[in-house]
């Protein structure tokens, strides 16, 4: 790009833009998604789990209980579809995406008929952010109210004030 600050000046600007790559995952495996709280997405039932069971984040101390349990699945490129480890059928998914509709400000449910397509993008070794794929926005976890057995996580723009809330850690499941 050229700038002309006057008609004698000449001025280049360079600019190098640096972008995250999205993460590929090979792995194979059961892994507890977690949040800022060390909250793990929790697939609400552990009793016949169905179409449009909720997902909400639930504390750690259930970390070996299936319904916190995940599969990460390539469908190639940086898109991946989450999968439950209670029923493998069932992925993540927001409630409009049986009609094509717009992620923003849904929770997050699970669903065999329609998967929501995420990007992993790495913050650290261990942490990411996840991306719903058309629409960009970012899967973003609550603070739990004291006493409460769960809170929600909901896909909202990227924002550095939610930094905290919109970074999950992947680790592999305990093994019971």
């Amino acid at each position: 790009m050229h700038f002309f600050a006057s008609s004698t000046l000449l001025f280049t600007l360079v600019v190098t833009v640096l972008v995250k790559p999205a993460v590929q995952p090979n792995a194979i495996g059961l892994f507890n998604i977690n949040d800022f709280q060390g909250y793990g997405l929790n697939l609400i039932s552990n009793v016949n789990p169905a179409e449009g069971t909720a997902v909400v984040v639930a504390p750690g101390t259930s970390a070996s209980a299936l319904n916190q349990e995940w599969s990460l699945i390539s469908k190639g490129g940086s898109i991946v579809w989450i999968a439950s480890g209670l029923n493998s059928s069932l992925f993540l998914s927001y409630p409009s995406a049986s009609r094509g509709g717009f992620s923003y400000g849904s929770e997050l449910i699970a669903s065999s008929q329609f998967p929501a397509n995420f990007s992993l993008q790495a913050v650290t070794g261990t942490t990411f952010k996840i991306i719903e794929w058309n629409s960009r926005l970012a899967l973003t976890s609550w603070k739990a109210v004291p006493g409460s057995p769960a809170a929600p996580a909901i896909f909202v723009e990227l924002n550095d004030n939610l930094a905290a809330q919109q970074t999950w850690s992947i680790v592999a499941a305990p093994l019971v």
